[in-house]
């Protein structure tokens, strides 16, 4: 909404399939026509589906020192 307040864009979500970065490269690739006829991509998963799952102690192991 604070992007594009009046929802006059298409959008495209897609759950990110893979972590394997030649593959997301292609997946990439592919959508690209989509971005030139104005739609907009959006790639989800990963990193926001895990966060329930994220601890104190995960976040502290990641801080150097």
């Amino acid at each position: 909404m604070v992007m594009y307040p009046l929802a006059d864009i298409p959008v495209l979500q897609l759950s990110m399939p893979t972590q394997d970065p030649d593959r997301l490269l292609d997946v990439g690739a592919r959508l690209r026509p989509l971005t030139d006829e104005g739609v907009l991509v959006i790639g989800s998963g990963f990193m926001t589906h895990g966060l329930p799952f994220i601890t104190r102690a995960i976040l502290e192991s990641q801080v150097p020192g």
